[in-house]
C-alpha cells in the first residue's frame, strides 16, 4: 500500500531555527471505507441457530457467506475443520451482538469482513480459560483473523472473585503457529484485560500482527478499583494492554513473532487517582520478536520489553502529545536491538518513565547470574532481569521530560507485596550509537543517570552521539562519542525533526488511523 504525506502540527515542542523539509515522500491512496450499516435486521433466532450449526459442522474447504443482519447471541462456537473461509456476504452489514466466542481449531482458516458491538464476549462458568481467551481464540496453524472490527465490546459480568480480584477478559488470544491479524479495528475495551494477547509456548509461533488499529483502551472501572481489596489494587489495575506477547514462564522461548505497521491512539490503560497505572502498551514476555514501523500516538503506556531475550524495537514514531504520564521504550534483559526509533515530547517522569528507559534489575548480569523459574531465592522470571547487550542505535529524541533514561527504580517484592528487593544492579555494556537526543524545552533532559554504584550503568559505550541539552549523571569530560554541539536540524512534511548528517532516525512513516486498520467504520 502505497502512503501520503501526514503534517504533523508540532505546537509548542517546534524547536528554534527548524524549517520544513521539502523532500519527497512517499504518498498514499487512502483506502475505499464502508460504513457499518446500523439499520440492518436483527436477524431470527433461527438465523442464529442455522449460522452456529454451520460453523460448528463445517466441512474442510467450506465457504460461510454470511447474509446480512445482527446475530445477537450466537454463544461460543468452536471451527475445526481446515481452510474455512466465515465472512460477510457483504462487509459492514454483519455484525454480532450480544453474548459471542469464535473459537478456531482448524488449519488455514480465514474470518474476514465481521462486526463485533453492543455485546461481549461469551463467558463459561466451568472454563476460566475460555473466559480469558475473549471474542476470538484463534489456535490451530496458518489462520488469519481479517478486516474486521471490535467495537466497544464490553458487556459482560465484571465481579470480583474471592479475592477481590476483578476478571481478566481479552478480546483477542493468539495460539498456534504462524497465525495472523491483519487489517482489524480494535476500539473501546473499558474493562480489565488486553486487546490481543499472543500466548506463547515452546514452540515458534510466529504471529504476524499487522496493519491494525488499536484505540481507546482506558478504564471506565477506576472507581470500582480504587475501592477494591487493598491488596489487590496493583493486580486489579494491570494487565490492560493493547498487545501482550508471552508470560514470563515461556519468555526464554523463542516467538519469531512480528508486530509491524500497526496504529496505536489513547491507549492509557489505567491511571489511578496518583497518576500511576498500567505501564505497558506493549508488553513483550518472549525472546525473539519484532516490533517494527508501528506509530503510537496520544498514550500514557510505553512498549515494555518486560522478559525475554533479543528482542527488536526498529522505525517506530512515539507521539503522545500532551499526554500527562507518556513514556517511550523501557528495556529490561538482554541483547535487545533498539534502532531508527522517533520519540518526542513524553512527559513521564518518576523511576519508570521516560522516552528510552534501560531499567534496573535484581541480578548480577556483569557476572553471569540470570534468573530462573526453579529459582529457590526469589529470582524467578517473574522478576526483573537486569538490562544487559543492548544496541541503542540511530534514534532520535526530542524534549522528553526524561530522554535517555537509565533507572533508579528499586523494585517491589510482588505485585501482592510491596516490600523492596534489598539489592538492584544497572544496566550493563550498553551500547549507544548515532543517536541524537534534543532537550530544548524547559523540564526536558537529553540523558538521565544516577551517581552511585546502585544506579550508574556499567560500561556504556558511546559513539557518534549528540546529547544537546541537559545531561546527568555523566562524568565531565564527557566521553568520547558524544557531543553537545546543537546540530542543523530541520522538520519533514510529517512534522518529525531530523538533524543534517547520518545521526538519528531517517525514512520513517507516521502512520494514521485512516491508513491501516478494518475498511468497515464506524461513523
Amino acid at each position: 500500500m502505497k502512503k501520503s504525506p501526514i503534517l504533523f502540527i508540532a505546537g509548542s515542542l517546534l524547536l528554534t531555527g527548524c524549517v520544513s523539509n521539502q523532500a519527497n515522500t512517499t504518498q498514499v491512496t487512502k483506502p475505499t471505507f464502508v460504513m457499518v450499516d446500523k439499520a440492518v435486521a436483527m436477524a431470527s433466532m433461527q438465523e442464529v441457530l442455522a449460522l452456529k450449526e454451520s460453523i460448528l459442522n463445517a466441512q474442510d474447504g467450506d465457504v460461510i457467506s454470511i447474509k446480512e443482519g445482527r446475530y445477537r447471541d450466537l454463544g461460543s462456537v468452536t471451527l475445526t475443520a481446515n481452510n474455512v473461509t466465515i465472512k460477510a456476504e457483504k462487509p459492514g452489514t454483519v455484525i454480532f451482538n450480544g453474548s459471542t466466542q469464535f473459537i478456531v481449531k482448524g488449519n488455514d482458516n480465514l474470518i474476514e469482513s465481521l462486526v463485533f458491538t453492543d455485546g461481549g464476549p461469551t463467558l463459561s462458568t466451568e472454563n476460566h480459560d475460555a473466559n480469558i481467551m475473549g471474542v476470538f481464540g484463534l489456535f490451530g496453524k496458518n489462520n488469519t483473523l481479517n478486516n474486521s472490527v471490535i467495537y466497544k465490546f464490553n458487556d459482560y459480568a465484571y465481579e470480583p472473585d474471592a479475592k477481590g480480584k476483578y476478571p481478566n477478559i481479552r478480546w483477542v488470544t493468539v495460539g498456534g503457529e504462524n497465525n495472523k491479524v491483519t487489517n482489524n479495528t480494535f476500539e473501546g475495551k473499558y474493562k480489565r484485560g488486553a486487546m490481543l494477547v499472543v500466548a506463547t509456548s515452546d514452540k515458534l509461533e510466529k504471529t504476524l500482527i499487522e496493519g491494525n488499529v488499536f484505540k481507546d483502551l482506558t478504564a471506565l472501572d477506576i472507581e470500582l478499583i480504587e475501592n477494591s481489596d487493598p491488596k489487590m489494587v496493583r493486580t486489579n489495575r494491570n494487565d490492560r494492554q493493547a498487545i501482550r506477547l508471552g508470560d514470563s514462564h515461556n519468555s526464554l522461548f523463542d516467538s519469531q513473532s512480528i508486530v509491524k505497521n500497526n496504529y496505536f491512539d489513547n491507549i492509557s490503560g489505567y491511571v489511578g487517582k496518583n497518576g500511576s497505572g498500567e505501564i505497558e502498551l506493549i508488553s513483550v514476555k518472549a525472546s525473539g520478536v519484532t516490533f517494527d514501523g508501528n506509530t503510537i500516538k496520544n498514550s500514557t503506556s510505553m512498549i515494555s520489553l518486560r522478559h525475554g531475550h533479543n528482542n527488536v524495537v526498529t522505525n517506530n514514531v512515539i507521539l503522545p502529545g500532551n499526554t500527562p504520564n507518556s513514556g517511550g521504550i523501557r528495556i529490561y534483559d538482554e541483547n535487545h536491538i533498539i534502532e531508527n526509533n522517533y520519540i518526542e515530547g513524553t512527559l513521564g517522569g518518576g523511576t519508570y518513565r521516560g522516552a528510552l528507559v534501560l531499567n534496573t534489575g535484581i541480578i548480577d548480569v556483569a557476572n553471569g547470574e540470570v534468573l530462573s523459574k526453579d529459582s529457590t531465592d526469589g529470582k524467578t522470571l517473574q522478576k526483573q532481569w537486569t538490562a544487559k547487550n543492548v544496541l541503542v542505535k540511530n534514534n532520535t529524541l526530542v524534549n522528553n521530560k526524561q530522554g535517555i533514561f537509565g533507572s533508579n527504580a528499586i523494585h517491589r517484592v510482588s505485585l501482592t507485596d510491596d516490600t523492596r528487593a534489598e539489592t538492584i544492579f544497572p544496566a550493563v555494556d550498553t551500547v549507544f550509537e548515532n543517536n541524537l537526543s534534543i532537550a530544548a524545552a524547559d523540564g526536558t533532559n537529553a540523558f538521565r543517570q544516577f551517581d552511585g554504584e546502585k544506579f550508574k550503568m556499567v560500561g556504556s559505550k558511546f559513539t557518534n552521539n549528540i546529547f544537546s541539552g541537559q545531561i546527568e549523571g555523566l562524568d565531565e569530560p564527557l566521553p568520547e562519542g558524544i557531543s553537545t554541539e546543537t546540530p542543523a536540524m530541520e522538520r519533514d512534511e510529517q512534522g518529525l525533526i531530523k538533524a543534517v548528517g547520518t545521526v538519528g532516525a531517517s525514512n520513517l512513516t507516521v502512520l494514521t488511523e485512516d491508513m491501516v486498520g478494518s475498511k468497515i467504520v464506524f461513523k
